[in-house]
């Protein structure tokens, strides 16, 4: 006949030492998400340098004007309007223009996918901290870590996949 409730091993309650388990293993997934998520942002911040580089040394009159926000956008969303062209539209690119060289767009492709591994590395990192509030008895614990983690996921992921279709 079993007892029900923590059962006692040399007078230590076995609930304990599943809970310090529990607490390392958080612990470490907010340390490990905390390091991918920097070396993301690291990865993120020196494409775009280098992005920027490259386009700086374009002629002037092809210089964008404002930030570099262009950079994050997808180019088959910023290219929409191409999409409903007409097939016998010729669009001509300008070969001076050095947004369409090849070391640009493998530095848009990295970028997007450095981007979509930082928030992948975030929601991890949301996990793990909305793991760390403790229950009370009083409130019930919000969902926001878990929810905004799952909108990171799928954003993520739709950014990483559209990466594949980067054209320039």
């Amino acid at each position: 006949m079993g007892v029900s409730g923590p059962s006692r091993v040399n007078g230590t309650y076995h609930v304990a030492v599943a809970q310090k388990e529990r607490v390392r293993r958080t612990r470490l997934l907010i340390l490990v998400a905390a390091v991918f998520s920097l070396l993301g942002l690291l990865n993120v911040v020196l494409i775009n340098n280098d992005m920027t580089r490259i386009e700086e040394s374009g002629p002037q009159h092809l210089a964008l004007a404002g930030g570099g926000i262009a950079h994050f956008v997808p180019s088959i969303l910023a290219g929409f309007q191409r999409a409903q062209q007409s097939a016998s539209t010729v669009t001509v690119l300008d070969p001076l223009d050095p947004r369409h060289s090849v070391p640009f767009v493998e530095d848009k492709r990295a970028l997007e996918r450095w981007t979509a591994f930082t928030g992948l590395s975030l929601a991890m990192l949301f996990v793990g901290l909305e793991s760390r509030i403790p229950n009370s008895t009083v409130h019930p614990r919000s969902p926001t870590g878990t929810d905004l983690s799952r909108l990171l996921i799928l954003l993520s992921v739709t950014y990483g996949a559209l990466s594949f279709f980067e054209s320039g």
